[in-house]
Parts: C-alpha cells; sequence; structure tokens
C-alpha cells in the first residue's frame, strides 16, 4: 500500500474539517429554529449570526421568567 502525499493527507484533513462545519452550522441552525421557529437564520448564514446562540438562549430565558413572575 502507498502511503499518502503530504497534499493528499492535507487535503483528507481539509475536507473532514469542512464536514464538521458544516454540521456545526446545521446543529446552530436547528437550536435556533428550536427558540425561534420564525428565524430568518439559515445554515448558510454567516458564522458569526449562528454563534449568536447564548443571547438567543439568554432572551428566551428572560422571557421565560417574567411569565412565571406574572402568574
Amino acid at each position: 500500500m502507498v502511503a499518502p502525499t503530504q497534499d493528499q493527507a492535507l487535503a483528507s484533513r481539509l475536507h473532514a474539517y469542512q464536514l464538521e462545519n458544516d454540521q456545526l452550522r446545521a446543529a446552530l441552525y436547528r437550536a435556533h429554529r428550536e427558540l425561534d421557529p420564525a428565524t430568518d437564520l439559515t445554515p448558510q448564514s454567516p458564522f458569526l449570526e449562528l454563534a449568536r446562540l447564548p443571547e438567543a438562549l439568554r432572551h428566551q430565558l428572560q422571557l421565560f421568567k417574567a411569565e412565571l413572575r406574572k402568574s
């Protein structure tokens, strides 16, 4: 068996990173969609937009606390 060249190894790693990036984007998108079904984000949205998930969670928790205080 022939060992892969350095270029082939790098191409393989790049492909793996791209796949992982796509999976991460999809997971962040699904989480946003669970919080807000009307979100205008897509899996192709800029990563910084998708990475605002903690802010969205904090906002949803604040709304939930306010509703609990009312009842």
